[in-house]
């Protein structure tokens, strides 16, 4: 469950007890939903952010996505859990993969290039090593 102050509590229902807490957003979770195979926990906010969690460790950052221009007001998973779908309060549903390998694939049909050192960088992380982001690009 989520609360007005953005905080996420997961409970054990069957021992009645609270197993994790932290704080997920600067504003009120409007949304809370678990991928199909119980790996993900996605949470949406007023703040205009979705945030994507890894559930084996709640420490680990989460994935931000924040391209709503305004309240997220509802999301869920598709059934293969491969997407997250999300309605805004700026009348956009975006369709959002969820594992990174899918989403280089879907970027892969409509580039015609890597990504550069640099911009590997700037939007994957300073601190993993460069790939290649399409591996049938030279």
């Amino acid at each position: 469950m989520g609360d007005k102050d953005g905080v996420v509590r997961i409970f054990d229902r069957n021992k009645n007890s609270l197993l994790n807490e932290f704080k997920a957003h600067t504003n009120r979770i409007i949304d809370i939903k678990y991928s199909p195979d119980g790996k993900l926990l996605a949470t949406a906010s007023y703040d205009w952010t979705i945030k994507l969690w890894e559930t084996s460790d709640f420490n680990n950052p989460p994935f931000l996505l924040d391209d709503h221009g305004g309240w997220v007001v509802s999301i869920d998973f598709s059934p293969d859990g491969k997407y997250l779908i999300s309605g805004g309060g700026d009348k956009k549903i975006i369709l959002w993969p969820t594992k990174s390998k899918d989403m280089a694939e879907g970027f892969c049909k409509i580039i015609s290039r890597n990504l550069t050192e640099e911009e590997w960088a700037t939007y994957v992380a300073k601190d993993i090593p460069y790939e290649k982001t399409c591996l049938n690009i030279e």
